[in-house]
């Protein structure tokens, strides 16, 4: 699976001269990055695509705890990346994707809608896709951290007070506090400036 180079998304930073066409994500291509971009490009832990499908034939990669089987599975926005060391994907103040070391095990994901299923129960729908069975009292625009079996362990309400991360626009990258929140509309107290802003362009930490 692969795309011309200049149509991949900019959030990818990958020069933009170069081989006509590179890797695509399996899925959510436009928010995603292929493993084999991840471990080769920008890693480096890996000089060919050859030498990361030999990592993946070792069973040394994971993403989200699940071992990695395929150069062109999707890493998105918060997943966790197993390789020589752990890494949490987040975004740099120029809105690119990039790889930060952490010791965590469970993954941070946005409610982005919810539905009622058989049974009563409430089914939360995330932004990388995932479906989950979540409780009444999570609501969208909140996030929870789920760990390697996509069990929620920690809930975080979108509220006033809550730490979060915009990622998008033109605050893309920087963490703030909320100081008030309504009608999907939140303002956001950044390190050197105060915005109000679409409760979707930010993510509760």
């Amino acid at each position: 699976m692969h795309r011309a180079r200049q149509n991949v998304t900019r959030k990818i930073p990958i020069v933009r001269k170069g081989t006509k066409y590179v890797a695509m994500a399996r899925s959510h291509i436009d928010n995603a990055i292929p493993v084999v971009i991840a471990i080769r490009d920008m890693l480096g832990l890996a000089k060919t695509a050859k030498e990361v499908r030999e990592m993946i034939k070792q069973k040394k990669l994971k993403v989200n705890g699940r071992t990695v089987v395929e150069l062109n599975e999707s890493i998105q926005l918060f997943h966790l990346l197993e390789a020589d060391k752990t890494y949490q994907v987040s975004l740099s103040l120029a809105g690119r994707f990039t790889f930060l070391e952490t010791k965590a095990k469970d993954r941070l994901a946005k409610i982005i809608s919810r539905s009622l299923i058989s049974g009563g129960k409430v089914q939360l729908h995330l932004h990388d896709g995932t479906n989950i069975i979540g409780k009444k009292e999570h609501a969208i625009q909140d996030s929870v951290y789920l760990d390697a079996k996509n069990k929620p362990v920690k809930h975080v309400s979108f509220t006033k007070g809550s730490k979060v991360l915009a990622t998008a626009g033109k605050y893309i990258g920087q963490e703030g506090k909320i100081t008030s929140y309504e009608n999907g509309v939140c303002t956001v107290q950044f390190e050197s400036t105060q915005a109000t802003i679409p409760a979707r362009m930010v993510v509760a930490l």
